[in-house]
């Protein structure tokens, strides 16, 4: 899955935009593990653990104000596509 900038940006958009159920413009602990219970199916591994699910929005909310905005969002879209071009 080799993209350029603007394919990167347009592919980090559409998947926070569709993991932003409530529309809020930021991604919550509920909306963070539906993404990452489909990445689990994806790639034949197991669903997250509440300490794992923890782990990671503290990794991604960079700012800690308790949700993660699509600049902190954009860590995590880049490990997919690393992943996906592993395949």
């Amino acid at each position: 899955m080799q993209m350029n900038s603007a394919e990167f940006l347009d592919f980090s958009t559409k998947l926070f935009r569709s993991y932003d159920k409530d529309k809020s413009g930021y991604i919550d602990r509920s909306e963070l593990l539906g993404l990452l219970i489909k990445l689990s199916q994806e790639w034949h591994c197991q669903t997250p653990s509440d300490y794992e699910l923890n782990k990671v929005y503290a990794y991604l909310d960079t700012n800690q104000d308790g949700r993660i905005s699509f600049d902190e969002f954009v860590t995590l879209s880049e490990v997919i596509v690393k992943k996906a071009d592993k395949k």
